[in-house]
């Protein structure tokens, strides 16, 4: 059967996190996260966008450690919820299930980072290095179920070093300067000045 609203109460101690959230919300909120998140990357977690709890609200959260967005996304959203999962991909299942309204997404299993540490040998000590188990975000939007890769949410950078959304404006402004723009005058603003950004990498 198709789901049509979110679940009163998702969260329970012995069951997977859980996060239920508008489809159409969601997908706008992962695709502002693409237009800073590269579909190739050398370090697979900047090629992640971050789902995570945030008060009664889901943060989508994408960076490239130059540029940083947030968005969010309201649902009904466990608590314990934080994943990374390939942004693209997501955004691309997101744009395929239009006549679905609400996605709902569960932790089917946790990625986990595990330090190896080899036995030395003749006196030698090999060098230890992290390895890294994928976890499983299922998605379920009302008789279809795919599923996602996961990488550790841990490995994701904070490259803003802000605190999580607390205020109004989504920003904690005890430790930032936060400014509120009409998006229009934004635009207008870096349109008179794009002619002097330089295109030479």
């Amino acid at each position: 059967s198709r789901m049509t609203e979110p679940l009163a109460n998702i969260e329970t101690a012995t069951a997977p996190p859980v996060a239920m959230v508008k489809r159409a919300d969601l997908l706008a909120a992962v695709t502002a996260a693409c237009l800073v998140i590269e579909k190739r990357n050398t370090i697979p977690i900047l090629s992640n966008v971050r789902l995570m709890a945030s008060g009664e609200a889901l943060l989508v959260e994408g960076t490239d450690l130059d540029l940083d967005t947030r968005v969010m996304v309201s649902g009904a959203i466990d608590s314990r919820f934080d994943v990374t999962v390939p942004a693209h991909a997501l955004r691309d299942i997101l744009r395929k299930t239009k006549p679905v309204e609400w996605v709902k997404m569960t932790e089917a299993a946790k990625a986990t980072t595990e330090t190896i540490v080899p036995e030395a040998t003749g006196g030698y000590q090999p060098q230890s290095w992290d390895k890294t188990t994928p976890g499983r975000l299922a998605l379920d939007f009302g008789g279809l179920a795919l599923t996602l890769p996961t990488l550790p949410e841990a490995d994701f950078p904070n490259v803003s070093g802000w605190a999580f959304p607390k205020d109004s404006l989504g920003f904690d402004a005890s430790n930032s300067f936060v400014y509120s723009v009409a998006a229009v005058d934004l635009a207008e603003t870096f349109r008179k000045v794009s002619p002097a950004i330089s295109i030479e990498e």
